[in-house]
């Protein structure tokens, strides 16, 4: 009998030993059949080794009860300290790659890449086991950072080629997505916004009165360069060789304004009123001193106010 229990306590370590191995490589489907095989061999050792068969036991119990293979014989592994299933694992490493891939993109300036790859892991956050709803959050507001820079620099394009209407289209898109930040940056942002609009409006609005002067429309050129003046004063911060250029074309349209109504004088042989725009387009001009006063146009004026005067004064 002690021979026979001998051989079973032989058998029962062996199979133990076995046990350890397959628990260490984490192979605990394995181990559970190697250690529940050992306790079995140690119910066949009779009382000649009771202390070696007690050792046997606590050490069997000790695998079975640990957190390792209680979770891994259910097919959880052990990630970031928590256990998940084998699935929840892919699914964490394939989110873990996606915030890797969208951080990468961002650094690169790749902001289109940046923000649609956080939105699809945002997205994967949201299928995890619980969904995780800070991490959630934390991926949205990286995509709508990347959104808002991109949407920026298109802004800012835009506004290099004079595509006004295209850098309003996307400012008012830009107006939309800061609603989604906190308070504090949402000021920030709706402050620069303001400025891009303003730079938009400004710009349209001196094309528009250049497109007129060309037109010879003077009334329409003054009134778009005057609401190019107020944009241009109240703009952040002052754009003072803008005014300066604006207020050069208002003159030149009052310049032009009165020089029209000395010619529509004069084509009417309405002399008095001919010699009096000549007269203020002259000082105008001689005020000015600017572009205009190397024109042509001025040139005619002036034999024409010269020629009036001087038949004024033979009569």
């Amino acid at each position: 009998m002690k021979r026979y229990s001998l051989i079973n306590l032989e058998k029962a370590q062996a199979n133990f030993e076995t046990c350890s191995g397959f628990y260490d490589s984490k192979n605990y489907a394995a181990a559970k059949m190697a250690c529940e095989s050992s306790l079995a061999l140690s119910g066949k050792v009779f009382f000649f080794f009771n202390d070696q068969t007690s050792t046997l036991k606590k050490s069997v119990n000790r695998i079975f009860n640990s957190e390792d293979f209680k979770n891994g014989i259910l097919g959880k592994i052990l990630v970031d300290g928590k256990y998940i299933s084998r699935t929840e694992a892919k699914n964490h490493a394939q989110l873990i790659s996606t915030i890797k891939k969208a951080e990468a993109f961002n650094t690169q300036g790749n902001l289109k890449q940046a923000a649609e790859t956080f939105a699809q892991a945002a997205k994967l956050a949201m299928q995890s086991t619980p969904p995780d709803e800070q991490l959630e959050a934390e991926l949205l507001t990286k995509c709508n950072a990347a959104t808002y820079t991109l949407l920026i620099t298109e802004i800012e394009r835009e506004l290099q080629v004079n595509n006004w209407s295209a850098a309003k289209t996307k400012i008012a898109e830009a107006k939309q997505l800061i609603q989604r930040f906190p308070p504090k940056k949402q000021q920030l942002f709706a402050d620069n916004l303001s400025n891009l609009m303003n730079a938009s409006q400004l710009g349209a609005a001196k094309e528009s009165g250049r497109t007129a002067m060309n037109n010879g429309e003077w009334d329409k050129a003054a009134a778009a360069f005057d609401q190019a003046l107020k944009l241009a004063t109240t703009h952040k911060p002052n754009l003072k060789k803008q005014i300066e250029t604006i207020k050069e074309e208002l003159k030149k349209i009052e310049l032009y304004q009165t020089l029209e109504r000395g010619n529509d004088a004069f084509a009417s042989g309405e002399w008095d009123k001919a010699i009096k725009a000549y007269s203020s387009a002259s000082h105008i001009l001689t005020a000015s001193q600017g572009e205009a006063a190397s024109t042509t146009t001025f040139s005619m004026n002036r034999k024409k106010l010269n020629k009036i005067i001087l038949e004024q004064s033979c009569e």
